[in-house]
């Protein structure tokens, strides 16, 4: 699968923090290097597309946290349901 830097960046914090949820903030600050100057579209843009890439199970492996951030679900395991705030 051919990605991006960016969206390879996304991918492999997320799969770095596999089951814990990972804000909006922080995926800007590590991949983009800033949370300030980057729009928060930009990051759903990266994800939408990351999604596209993986095809049918991405719904099952980058899991929307709304209005948090998101989370990347192994499929090991079953999934890990969010309750309380984010680490």
């Amino acid at each position: 699968m051919g990605l991006t830097r960016k969206e390879y960046d996304l991918l492999a914090l997320l799969i770095q923090n596999a089951g814990d949820v990972v804000t909006r903030d922080t995926l800007l600050l590590r991949v983009w290097a800033t949370a300030n100057q980057i729009r928060t579209r930009t990051l759903d843009v990266h994800i939408r597309r990351l999604r596209k890439k993986l095809g049918e199970h991405s719904g099952t492996y980058i899991e929307t946290i709304f209005g948090v951030g998101y989370r990347f679900q192994p499929l090991s395991g079953p999934p890990i349901f969010y309750r309380g705030s984010p680490k």
